[in-house]
């Protein structure tokens, strides 16, 4: 069945400024499915206070999911296609505020890191979606 095209549309029309900037960021070029995820080992990096309210949010709404690991870390996964957020940031440049997407973990106040842990990874399948 494909996927109801105006409800889509309704849930995002409803989300803020800042979601929509963080799907454009993350997920903008990612295949749904697949091996794309956006995935913080929460050592070194983390989303921004406004990064992850805009990932909450895009939670929220379904157009992302987030798995927590029992290590700490959280992979977060496009569920819907996002590259019309990207258009829309393109277009919006000149409008929008933008913000920092990743903050840095002080070091005294970071877990031990075990050895070969990738910190923060972003692996995106590319695909063409209709948006």
């Amino acid at each position: 069945m494909a996927p109801d095209k105006s409800l889509a549309a309704e849930i995002e029309a409803g989300l803020s400024s800042d979601a929509r900037q963080v799907a454009a960021a993350w997920f903008g070029g990612m295949k749904i499915g697949g091996t794309s995820h956006l995935r913080f080992a929460m050592v070194e990096h983390r989303p921004s206070p406004r990064a992850q309210a805009g990932l909450d949010e895009l939670v929220s709404a379904g157009i992302i999911s987030r798995e927590n690991e029992q290590s700490g870390a959280v992979t977060y996964r496009p569920l819907v296609c996002c590259r019309h957020h990207l258009a829309w940031a393109f277009e919006q440049q000149d409008s929008i505020d933008s913000f920092r997407l990743v903050d840095r973990i002080e070091p005294g106040k970071r877990p031990k890191k075990r050895a070969g842990t990738i910190t923060l990874a972003v692996l995106a399948e590319q695909e063409k979606c209709d948006a």
